[in-house]
């Protein structure tokens, strides 16, 4: 990737679409925005176990089989919406680093709202036909107890 071709609005779109996506269910549209070599991946550290933990992990077509699974799967009810951040993006020789901060709130049926998890997106992006493409997600989760219902990508 040229170091010309991406600008920070570009990345910020994509980061904010991503969520966006996510938020309405639209999970062909989160794949729109990802490379067909995506690798998925939620860690959380445990001070208990003294290393990292790996909740889910998936390339592409393990994320795609995934999500017409979802209908299958106990959940949440209500909304989630994600508010993500982009705090740094940093080029490599063939992606941009792109850390951002979230956090995922959860809305009831009853229109009551609490934060369900925070941490940071640690994604690779690269750049196919002109537009910019999630290669990789990294999950960094900073809340362990995420309850019931929370098969889906965060």
């Amino acid at each position: 990737m040229n170091k010309l071709s991406f600008d920070a609005e570009r990345v910020r779109q994509l980061i904010g679409r991503a969520g966006l996506a996510l938020d309405d269910g639209d999970y062909d549209g989160f794949l729109a925005l990802c490379s067909p070599e995506f690798q998925y991946r939620i860690r959380v550290w445990s001070p208990e176990l003294n290393k990292d933990m790996t909740w889910l992990a998936h390339d592409y077509d393990g994320l795609a089989q995934l999500f017409t699974t979802l209908p299958e799967h106990l959940t949440r009810p209500g909304r989630l919406t994600r508010h993500a951040t982009v705090a740094a993006v940093d080029a490599l020789p063939e992606a941009l680093s792109v850390t951002s901060v979230f956090t995922i709130h959860h809305t009831d049926l009853a229109g009551l709202t609490r934060t369900l998890a925070t941490g940071r997106y640690l994604d690779r992006v690269i750049e196919q036909d002109g537009e910019l493409r999630l290669k990789s997600r990294d999950v960094r989760l900073d809340t362990r107890d995420l309850g019931i219902g929370s098969h889906a990508p965060l």
